[in-house]
């Protein structure tokens, strides 16, 4: 089996919480210090959320389009599309009918009540969602990150990593006095998403596709 290397440098972010001394002399440092801690959470998983679907839309292999958006009033048919994007990955790559359940499509957020709305499919009514999970046994989860495609994934150790810095040589949380301000909290993360490479100097991998037009 032949190697190769494949380089990468994690990305930064860092946040600051400020915990002023006016909120303290008011009793309400509690409440300031707990929103702003929920809003730096928020914003270090928006930023590693960005950049995994920025890797993953950008090592996608191809595209199929949806033809009909998902939200059209008629016509549309995200069954037989996800069944094509499905099928184009099993036949571009190893992977085997088996791992049809290590994949999971997301879907823009605003397609969420239309792929939840009941639907007459086989004489029995089900929304598309509930259909496609229960029929491949895969993961369907809506996302801000994308806005018009849909993004089919096959989770595998060869398909894309996401690494984080565990050390202890740069301190992630850090406190200081801010003279005649306040108290400042620093917290920071290191963090990097990659796709594996099917060939050296690659960029893409066939087990990651994009479904176009699903939302109009």
């Amino acid at each position: 089996m032949e190697w190769f290397d494949v380089t990468q440098v994690m990305k930064k972010e860092q946040v600051r919480i400020l915990v002023t001394d006016e909120a303290k002399a008011r009793m309400l440092s509690d409440i300031q210090t707990r929103y702003s801690i929920n809003a730096a959470a928020r914003g270090l998983a928006f930023s590693k959320d960005t950049d995994i679907f920025t890797t993953l839309a950008a090592g996608s292999a191809g595209s199929d389009a949806a033809g009909t958006a998902w939200n059209a009033a008629s016509g549309a048919d995200p069954a037989r599309n996800i069944a094509t994007t499905i099928g184009t990955i099993l036949n571009n790559t190893v992977a085997m009918d088996s791992d049809v359940s290590s994949i999971v499509i997301f879907y823009p957020m605003r397609l969420y009540g239309f792929l939840k709305k009941p639907i007459e499919i086989g004489q029995m009514y089900q929304s598309i969602a509930r259909f496609v999970e229960a029929e491949y046994q895969i993961g369907f989860i809506p996302t801000r990150q994308l806005t018009t495609s849909s993004l089919v994934v096959m989770k595998s150790d060869e398909t894309a990593m996401h690494v984080t810095y565990t050390g202890s040589s740069v301190p992630t949380a850090e406190q200081d006095r801010l003279a005649g301000v306040g108290d400042e909290y620093i917290l920071t993360q290191y963090f990097k998403t990659f796709i594996v490479p099917e060939a050296e100097g690659g960029s893409t991998n066939n087990r990651i596709r994009t479904i176009t037009g699903v939302y109009a």
